[in-house]
């Protein structure tokens, strides 16, 4: 959180006749809360199919919320790769009751819950019931899941097939293998063998997690982006209320249902109060999303903007004014007119990088190039070397900014050691943390090789637009120092029609006219306008 406050001593702006008027700031100063949240009010405020693929995840609306409720809700839930084989992942969840699973497949969130003696209940958004599974059921259903998920190592079972199959092996791992083999071609309700029953709550009351018109089943999602949201309130309603199979065998009691009320009532609020909070410090969030003056609107014919407002009347609880949250932030944004300059902010809660999630795979080919190193698989796969890595087939591939410098990270990452000194020796202040079109929305923030990569492909185009002759002397020294680095990974070839298939010596390129614009512009947009990668 930055330490700048806004003060209420500024004069009003002039206004026009006709012209919408600001309201005046609160008595309080505010703090401004610039962590590049993932999540946010306005994906969930808007109407059906209005984003078309959503880019959020359980972590991310568990980060958003971490404020404002009492509960860990990253603790004992699997939402990350593990380095495990699959049968010591099983053996995990198994032994963990309580613990929490979060899966996506297809673009889809899902979710289940592990209870005593191999058992567990499972919530899909889609659907209002839950499933209980138990005995051999819970163990494919498990296996599957975890599978479907790659939350294990599928690099072991492919290079290892003794080990499942062969005489040594025994009942878990071969269903393990049967799994994997056909993972591709199966869902989570083609599963043979699998039997599983409906189970209700048993709740006589509506608490936003359920369903409003029968409280005994769980609430489904709005709209089409939202399962992540429905899934993190699944959650919620696990941690705060400790499922357990009732005695009749066909419903899950609940403990705590007080707590639960008191935790989905600021789930609400905090929505409604998120970018003007005046309760617990005033602190004011405009910076979070750079759609916010567009987007905003969008809640008047939002369903989820009704179930919130909806759910609070009937606690009898007051419901927090949200367009007033619109002009507070209008405000501010008319007076502040530089809403922030690229030192002002600092990072905080730093993450170091955890072995499990260092398993790569090399990219050798463009099939799902966009999504292998587009998008947020930092550490799961990374290209062959970094001439592929910028291979026409893949760019071509990319939808937005952000994938393109998702793509150039990626690559900067195998280098990251080398390029660290260029990366911070000379730089005013603290590494910076702030939200542009450079944050891909996943998992980077508080890892501190991504954070100071974030940093430096600002660099990088900021010389491209400037060139040598206007730039900072230290800037153009750093990224050159840089670029004479990775141009030993380089090739080029002749640049000739005739034949351009020909590498041409690295001495001979340093005496190209080119090598000069390589210094400059390496990785930036002004750089693949003229070069393409083969």
């Amino acid at each position: 959180m930055e330490e700048h406050r806004i003060g209420t001593d500024l004069p009003m702006p002039k206004q026009e006749e006709g012209e919408a008027r600001l309201l005046p700031y609160a008595s309080a100063e505010y703090a401004l809360d610039c962590y590049p949240y993932t999540f946010s009010p306005l994906l969930l405020f808007a109407q059906e199919q209005y984003f078309d693929k959503g880019h959020s995840n359980y972590n991310s609306v568990a980060q958003f919320f971490s404020s404002a409720l009492d509960v860990n809700m990253l603790e004992n839930v699997l939402y990350e790769r593990r380095n495990m084989r699959y049968e010591e992942l099983l053996e995990h969840v198994t032994q963990t009751p309580g613990l929490i699973v979060t899966c996506c497949i297809d673009s889809h969130f899902t979710a289940f819950q592990v209870l005593k003696n191999r058992s567990l209940i499972f919530y899909d958004p889609l659907q209002a019931g839950l499933s209980y599974m138990s005995g051999d059921s819970y163990t494919k259903f498990v296996s599957f899941m975890l599978l479907k998920c790659n939350y294990g190592d599928s690099q072991h079972i492919q290079e290892n097939k003794d080990h499942y199959t062969g005489s040594d092996s025994n009942a878990t791992r071969r269903v393990i293998y049967g799994l994997w083999r056909e993972i591709n071609k199966l869902q989570p309700g083609m599963l043979y063998g699998v039997k599983s029953k409906q189970v209700s709550l048993n709740i006589d009351r509506y608490l936003l997690i359920n369903n409003a018109t029968n409280p005994r089943l769980m609430s489904t999602q709005e709209t089409g982006n939202t399962c992540y949201f429905q899934t993190y309130l699944f959650a919620v309603l696990c941690k705060v209320c400790s499922p357990s199979l009732a005695s009749d065998g066909a419903s899950i009691d609940l403990r705590h249902l007080d707590k639960l009320e008191e935790v989905t009532v600021a789930i609400c609020r905090f929505l409604l109060e998120f970018f003007v909070q005046d309760a617990k410090g005033a602190v004011m969030r405009p910076l979070t999303n750079s759609n916010f003056v567009l987007d905003f609107h969008r809640y008047e014919a939002a369903r989820y903007y009704s179930v919130v407002t909806r759910y609070l009347r009937s606690r009898q609880i007051s419901t927090p004014d949200y367009e007033l949250q619109y002009r507070k932030v209008m405000q501010y944004f008319d007076r502040k007119r530089i809403l922030h300059k690229y030192s002002k902010f600092q990072l905080s809660g730093e993450m170091p990088s955890t072995l499990n999630t260092k398993s790569l795979q090399s990219v050798c080919g463009t099939d799902d190039g966009r999504y292998k190193l587009g998008l947020s698989n930092y550490y799961k796969y990374r290209a062959a070397n970094l001439m592929f890595g910028f291979n026409t087939g893949l760019m071509r591939q990319l939808r937005s900014f952000s994938e393109f410098n998702a793509m150039r990270k990626n690559q900067l990452l195998a280098f990251y050691e080398e390029l660290r000194p260029f990366m911070t020796k000379g730089r005013a202040g603290a590494p910076n943390k702030y939200r542009d079109y450079y944050f891909m929305p996943q998992f980077e923030i508080g890892q501190q090789e991504l954070v100071d990569l974030h940093h430096y492909t600002y660099e990088i185009d900021l010389l491209a637009m400037l060139g040598k002759k206007h730039a900072e002397r230290s800037l153009w020294e750093r990224l050159q120092g840089a670029n004479e680095l990775l141009v030993q990974h380089t090739l080029f070839s002749t640049q000739s029609l005739t034949n351009y298939d020909k590498i041409m010596p690295l001495q001979k390129f340093y005496k190209h006219k080119d090598f000069e614009f390589f210094l400059s512009t390496f990785m930036s947009v002004e750089f693949f306008n003229k070069f393409a990668g083969l």
